[in-house]
């Protein structure tokens, strides 16, 4: 029973011994009063579940996405047959090396995203770095460990949570890993990984059009240097300092310091960070958020307040436009893309995003000095 949808449903005492259970999602699923050791359970997708005497394989553990650490107290575990029971905490500290000990790379990565210990842009790049490794080693990697994969990132967009930069660096580590497999000592089938890249192909291109369609009214921006006020409204553990990352972005896309944003004060209560912007700094805040966690910001007022003259060659139609090789996009969107090649560049990315991991952006409001200096 492969690549079925649950939603709502409960599963109670049923008997699932020597079944094959495989590539399917369950959400806001009831799971009760089974045995999902002595059965293949394995590559599902499991979101909000509750789970109540459930014992399941210790095998499993990585090969489901979506446990949290709360799930997996929950359950007691079984091996080769025998039930240990509930697992000690110690357990649980354990498990990833015991993953990387075995070389299962790919289930210690989506564990280690299940229980919070790997942010979202991390994990997407991890997997992919996971999978070149299997390549290289010829460890054989079986075709529903990349349907799962894909099932994986497209459960992330669909929850607007895929990374556009992160993918990106997936799709040229797979690219690297597909020409590996064009010398006859590599041993995986590479119709398997071509099939896994063109999924990412159009997922891709789906949040790049998502992203233009968005942002449609920032796009002619290189020459347009007038200071808007942007207030950022986050709860979080600590101070983000947003102009500090856009400035950093905007140099190494190689604008100068009059295009800068400068902190002008934080107010106290959570954390409100009031930022003298430019129009180009917008525009990178909406690309870095989007490119390390899959997010559009959405700005209050920014599209009746500014007026920005539209591109008269930007075209909608991007998928379109991309397979026939004539996409035109802002330049920074593409210097961007470039510079995920550039080790600093994406060390500064990787910290950004374990910020915004530990922080909830409540909103976002964009006026222009005067009616900030009225108010």
């Amino acid at each position: 029973m492969n690549q079925n949808t649950f939603t709502d449903c409960s599963l109670v005492y049923v008997t699932l011994d020597t079944a094959t259970i495989a590539l399917s999602k369950f959400e806001n699923c009831n799971i009760e009063s089974l045995v999902l050791g002595n059965c293949s359970f394995y590559d599902h997708i499991m979101t909000n579940c509750n789970f109540r005497d459930v014992t399941i394989n210790i095998d499993s553990i990585g090969r489901i996405y979506g446990l949290t650490m709360e799930d997996l107290q929950k359950f007691k575990y079984i091996f080769l047959g025998t039930i240990y029971g509930f697992a000690p905490d110690r357990f649980f500290d354990q498990i990833d090396k015991v993953f990387a000990s075995k070389e299962w790379r790919l289930q210690k990565s989506i564990y280690l995203f299940n229980i919070g210990k790997l942010n979202t842009y991390d994990f997407v790049i991890s997997i992919f770095k996971d999978i070149l490794f299997y390549i290289q080693n010829n460890i054989i990697v079986k075709h529903d460990e990349l349907v799962f994969v894909h099932s994986i990132l497209k459960h992330l967009k669909t929850e607007n949570h895929l990374p556009l930069f992160a993918l990106y660096q997936g799709m040229e580590l797979l690219i690297s890993g597909i020409e590996l497999l064009e010398n006859s000592q590599y041993y995986n089938r590479t119709e398997n990984f071509y099939e896994l890249y063109n999924g990412c192909f159009l997922l891709f291109n789906d949040l790049l059009l998502k992203f233009s369609q968005e942002s449609e009214n920032l796009l002619s921006l290189n020459s347009e240097k007038t200071h808007y006020i942007l207030e950022i409204h986050y709860e979080g553990n600590k101070v983000i300092n947003f102009d500090e990352i856009l400035n950093k972005f905007l140099k190494y896309n190689g604008y100068d310091e009059s295009y800068y944003s400068e902190l002008l004060k934080i107010k106290k209560g959570s954390i409100i960070e009031v930022i003298s912007v430019v129009l180009i700094s917008v525009f990178s805040l909406q690309l870095l958020l989007y490119g390390i966690n899959g997010v559009l910001l959405q700005i209050a007022d920014m599209t009746t307040k500014i007026q920005v003259i539209k591109s008269k060659r930007y075209k909608k139609n991007l998928l379109n436009n991309s397979i026939e090789g004539k996409q035109i996009q802002p330049e920074i969107i593409k210097n961007s893309l470039d510079l995920l090649k550039n080790k600093e560049f994406n060390k500064t990315l990787s910290s950004f995003a374990a910020s915004l991991d530990t922080t909830k952006i409540i909103s976002a409001n964009l006026t222009s000095s005067t009616e900030s200096e009225q108010s």
